[in-house]
């Protein structure tokens, strides 16, 4: 799966690098993201975790590669 992680802020969006680092470097827990897909679904969740494989949240895994 192919993603784009967004940042969802009080007025803009930015389109990160789905990678560990990026992830590390620009979101932490806590942080809303929207996720868009390659096939075109959308998640949009709290994240409760960045581990080195994935993005996590209370009902999603969004892994990195």
């Amino acid at each position: 799966m192919v993603v784009l992680l967004m940042l969802t802020g009080c007025t803009s969006m930015r389109t990160i690098e789905p990678t560990p680092t990026a992830a590390q470097q620009h979101f932490k827990v806590g942080d809303t993201i929207t996720v868009h897909t390659v096939d075109d679904t959308i998640y949009e969740f709290e994240i409760v975790e960045i581990t080195e494989n994935s993005i996590v949240g209370k009902r999603q895994q969004i892994p990195f590669n």
